[in-house]
């Protein structure tokens, strides 16, 4: 198990390298596959994962969100303990019309049906092999 600043710091040299988009996704998904944050109970959506895509004028944005909620026992009320960690891939936007999208990861073990189809998204597909020109990483309480 790690905790939350562990798994920043995780993202955080992650976002130092520079790899494709499809490398930093992988990493993101296998530390997700392999490693609980503290605290979180799978069986109540303490851990998943959202993958989202998105354009604006001037740029693409891939962002993988990690919303965890440090509750074991589910006593706790959601927007009381829940926390977003963000890893954003931003890549410059060639005027090609993109059409935004989303899509979650309850748990890993959808991991291997999910990856299979965002691969295959066609806003996606072009982003996947270029190397981001900014990577952020941030978290906030919902």
């Amino acid at each position: 198990m790690k905790s939350i600043n562990d798994y920043v710091s995780f993202l955080s040299e992650l976002s130092n390298k520079k790899v494709s988009a499809l490398g930093y996704i992988s990493a993101v998904l296998n530390e997700y596959k392999i490693e609980r944050i503290e605290g979180t109970n799978l069986d109540s959506d303490g851990d998943m994962l959202l993958l989202q895509w998105r354009q604006s004028d001037e740029d693409i944005e891939v962002m993988i969100t990690r919303q965890v909620v440090q509750d074991e026992n589910g006593t706790i009320e959601f927007d009381d303990c829940a926390v977003q960690i963000n890893f954003v891939l931003y890549f410059k936007n060639d005027d090609n019309v993109f059409k935004a999208g989303n899509t979650w990861i309850d748990n890993p073990t959808q991991l291997k049906d999910k990856v299979s189809a965002i691969i295959e998204i066609n806003e996606l597909k072009p982003q996947l092999h270029k190397t981001p020109y900014k990577v952020i990483v941030n978290y906030s309480n919902i």
